[in-house]
């Protein structure tokens, strides 16, 4: 009986520590030709509180994804889909001319994020996205 409170115990202490870590990991920006100017303005321009980028690290094939994340932007993309499209693509065409190794990846994901925190949780839902394949830059 006093090993399964130990052990009880042991895992909820683990796991708080682990969500007060700063929550999940982020995978490390690409590196840009511009010291992320253009993304700075895309900040600003889509009143975005931040701009995130996952990917799957350093190794990575040459045929992946690059997602780009605009948290609680504030002027989503455009209502009809016509509008939406080439608002999509415009971001990753600009994004992908900014990399300073634009051969890296095969395609963008733009995604606009919604980010709340309840009781020190963070909650993500996505609004609105679209992946773009280099192709159709």
């Amino acid at each position: 009986m006093q090993n399964q409170i130990s052990i009880r115990l042991i895992s909820a202490l683990t796991l708080l520590f682990c969500s007060c870590g700063g929550g999940e990991l982020r995978s490390i920006p690409p590196k840009f030709s511009d010291n992320g100017k253009v993304i700075d303005s895309i900040k600003n321009a889509y009143s975005a509180e931040a701009v995130e980028f996952e990917n799957w690290g350093v190794d990575d094939a040459t045929d992946s994804t690059l997602t780009v994340c605009l948290i609680n932007s504030k002027r989503l993309s455009a209502q009809d889909n016509d509008s939406s499209v080439q608002v999509f693509k415009a971001l990753a065409s600009v994004i992908r001319r900014s990399l300073t190794d634009n051969t890296r990846y095969k395609s963008y994901y733009i995604i606009f994020v919604k980010s709340t925190r309840q009781s020190g949780i963070e909650y993500r839902s996505h609004s609105d996205g679209m992946k773009v394949l280099v192709e159709d830059l």
